[in-house]
Order: structure tokens, then C-alpha cells, then sequence
């Protein structure tokens, strides 16, 4: 089955190469009369490269917090999840 109601990949500014809000992302995916908008933010592990494309620590607990509180907000408008996609270097990492 495809889905065709559900953008399963937007990335936020916290990353660096996404632009606008969070909030701003969960209202263009009402205005296009999507049901679901999944954020996916970067997690590297043993992965460096020269410009940093992901969260921090302390990025992670903004992003969750934000992604909580839209959940919250828009429940019965729209489903609002959170993930990460994780980059990992088996040779970098114990």
C-alpha cells in the first residue's frame, strides 16, 4: 500500500538544511490537506563531516519538546510524529 496523505521526511532548521518552523511545516501540511507530517532529524555516530547536518544533545531535547507540544496542538487536524535517521560508522564507534 502507498500512502500518499503522509510527508514522512521533513527535516527542521536545527539540522542546517531546512528552513522555517516546525509549527510553520505542520500548518503547510493542514493547508495541503495532508493527515500527517513525521519529522526525521539526523543522529550521526562515528560520522564527521565538514558541516555539521546534525543534532546535538541539546538540539534533541528542543526538537522533541517542539514536536510534543505541536502533537498536542494540532491533535484531530493532523498526526504529528518524530523520528531520527541515524548515520553510523561501525569503524568510529565502539
Amino acid at each position: 500500500m502507498i500512502v500518499t496523505d503522509i510527508d514522512g521526511h521533513v527535516h527542521t532548521s536545527l539540522c542546517r538544511h531546512a528552513s522555517g518552523t516546525m509549527e510553520q511545516y505542520v500548518e503547510t501540511a493542514i493547508d495541503k490537506g495532508l493527515a500527517g507530517i513525521v519529522f526525521l532529524e539526523h543522529l550521526e555516530c562515528g560520522i564527521d563531516y565538514f558541516e555539521r547536518t546534525w543534532l546535538t544533545d541539546d538540539d534533541f531535547v528542543i526538537y522533541r519538546r517542539e514536536a510534543e507540544r505541536l502533537k498536542e496542538k494540532y491533535a484531530g487536524r493532523i498526526e504529528v510524529l518524530c523520528g531520527i535517521e541515524v548515520g553510523y560508522n561501525p569503524k568510529a564507534v565502539d
